[in-house]
């Protein structure tokens, strides 16, 4: 429950007890405290504040003074009149994990005092409440640029940066927390949004909340009718901090309407409020309602964005509880069209009534992700990454869709037999040795090859199981090889075709192992007896009796002398003879 919503059902329920009952309250309250809060418990309840100033503030002398003298400070900082200076420590080294720092630094003009009188004022400003003032000094500390001068030319420190390199001695979450507060206080409500979204933004620290500055000193005022501007503020922001803001003040009005509201009214910048509404009423709202919102996101919301796919799942998850599976169906359409990924295709592939039916479409979308391959999104966490799937999943794709000869011929041309790993090399050959295995239960090296492919492309079962209703007892290794069965199920292959096939990939495995073994990289062993399992396993299910010892046997006889070889073979079921 948020901070808000709690002091409005505390409230709630104050108002309805008696004298007799609050009483009886507060003692049951004092009774469970630890001894360590009894004197503060003690001192609030009989309205004694050990901290507050008995006497009358002097403002020219306690406030308006030190502003002056501290923005000279500032002035006489951002002229460069006060440094920081650095030389090199000649205790670090950089060719190893060293723990000294590269850099010492010095503080000889007293620029760490500065920061700390500052500092400390913006606090005493909170306390007397002199709001705009410690609003003012503050918004200048988070802007400061502190000039380091020394053997390496100029860089600058941010005040946040001091503490941690011993330059002065304040706790900036602390500071952050006044700045905060003075920042809502210290302005009128037409500005405050701007005012505090700045400090929130300059400050560089993405764990706090607007809860905690309402637990920051005395209760905000008028926080109703932020949050509304609040809200309207944040949705013009697409920062990530914005999102976690936007989805913090919703929650805190707690109005599913208005909720919705501004889910439709920013769907552009921040489309996870959709998302977001539909998790909150699961299991509160009419079905059949939800549903229709659930198809409102999908049109509304760019499918570009990966959070599409999860709206899309939670809409899936919807249109099952209403009996509605041709609904559950497009959505999960939809969910692989926003996030083109192996898991999103073999739920179509697995759930669907009739796949032949959308295959084209999905095959589509995926072939969109071919020119795609290898470009980054400039965003890359938050609700507006997008849809740019990884070379691996966009090349695995492919071969499920059987465009056998478009993956050899793009994807797997490392004429090398090293240097494999950043590449579709492993996971393509794993996958076209399973093409060829025909077994219920996988060996040794089935089973690795499964594991392969399902580190590189990422599947999970738990990922599958979203949207589904389905609750799935096997690994996501041994779900894999579900989901591959029923798909070669769906797949014509001659057994010309597959003769063809083994001969390459026993060209490719044979190159791997020579490779690893000529350069002695036995952290690569365990791998090669993994491909050689899976390649005898693969002649075994094209015919070839006893085709799995035939190749381990092999193997060995080739790398008589690696004895580390030989104990992965046999880990891969090679018995000696």
């Amino acid at each position: 429950m948020n901070l808000l919503k709690f002091l409005k059902e505390v409230d709630t329920a104050a108002k309805s007890k008696n004298l007799e009952e609050l009483t009886g309250f507060i003692h049951d309250l004092a009774r469970l405290l630890p001894e360590s809060e009894r004197v503060d418990f003690l001192n609030r309840l009989i309205g004694i504040k050990e901290e507050v100033c008995t006497e009358k503030l002097d403002r020219d002398k306690e406030i308006l003074q030190p502003c002056e003298r501290i923005k000279e400070k500032f002035n006489s900082i951002e002229e460069e009149e006060l440094c920081i200076e650095s030389s090199y420590n000649p205790q670090y080294n950089e060719w190893y994990d060293s723990e000294e720092e590269e850099l010492i630094y010095y503080d000889p003009d007293g620029v760490g005092e500065v920061i700390n009188e500052a500092c400390a004022f913006v606090h005493r400003c909170v306390d007397w409440e002199e709001y705009k003032v410690g609003y003012e000094i503050a918004d200048m500390l988070l802007r400061l640029r502190i000039t380091i001068a020394g053997e390496f030319g100029e860089e600058y420190f941010l005040i946040g940066d001091l503490p941690g390199h011993g330059l002065c001695e304040f706790d900036y979450e602390r500071f952050v927390m006044d700045a905060m507060y003075a920042a809502y206080r210290g302005n009128a409500l037409p500005e405050r949004a701007d005012a505090l979204f700045t400090v929130i933004m300059n400050c560089g620290r993405s764990d706090i909340t607007l809860e905690m500055v309402m637990q920051n000193a005395e209760e905000l005022p008028e926080v109703d009718k932020f949050l509304e501007l609040w809200i309207a503020y944040l949705g013009n922001s697409t920062s990530l901090k914005a999102q976690k803001f936007m989805a913090e003040a919703l929650g805190m009005i707690d109005r599913p309407e208005l909720f919705l509201e501004n889910a439709r009214k920013f769907s552009a910048g921040h489309p996870a409020l959709y998302e977001q509404y539909l998790i909150d009423n699961l299991d509160k709202e009419d079905g059949e309602k939800l549903l229709e919102i659930g198809k409102e996101a999908l049109a509304a919301v760019d499918t570009k964005y990966i959070v599409r796919s999860r709206i899309a799942l939670l809409t899936s998850e919807i249109a099952l509880k209403c009996k509605n599976k041709p609904e559950a169906e497009n959505s999960w359409l939809e969910a692989f069209r926003s996030d083109t990924r192996v898991v999103n295709y073999l739920r179509l592939l697995m759930e669907c009534v009739e796949f032949s039916k959308i295959r084209d479409e999905a095959t589509d979308i995926y072939h969109d992700m071919y020119t795609k391959v290898g470009k980054k999104s400039r965003i890359t966490d938050g609700e507006l990454k997008e849809n740019l799937a990884g070379a691996a999943s966009v090349y695995m794709l492919a071969f499920l869709g059987g465009e056998f000869q478009y993956v050899r011929d793009t994807a797997m041309q490392v004429k090398e037999s090293l240097g494999w790993s950043s590449t579709f090399m492993k996971c393509g050959l794993a996958a076209f040795l399973l093409l060829l295995i025909d077994a219920e239960h996988l060996l040794q090296g089935g089973r690795e090859m499964c594991s392969i492919i399902t580190a590189a492309v990422d599947f999970d079962k738990e990922e599958y199981q979203k949207g589904t209703q389905r609750t799935i007892d096997a690994s996501s290794r041994d779900w894999f090889w579900q989901c591959f069965c029923r798909w070669k199920s769906t797949v014509s292959i001659s057994d010309g075709e597959k003769q063809n096939i083994l001969k390459w990939v026993e060209e490719l495995v044979a190159k791997r192992v020579d490779g690893i073994m000529g350069k002695s990289h036995r952290n690569y062993y365990n791998e090669c007896a993994g491909f050689a399992a899976a390649l005898g396993e693969a002649r075994e299910s094209l015919g070839e009796s006893d085709g799995k010892q035939k190749t381990l046997l092999e193997y060995k006889k080739l790398y008589s002398r690696r004895s580390a070889f030989h104990g992965e073979l046999r880990e891969y079921g090679m018995a000696d003879r």
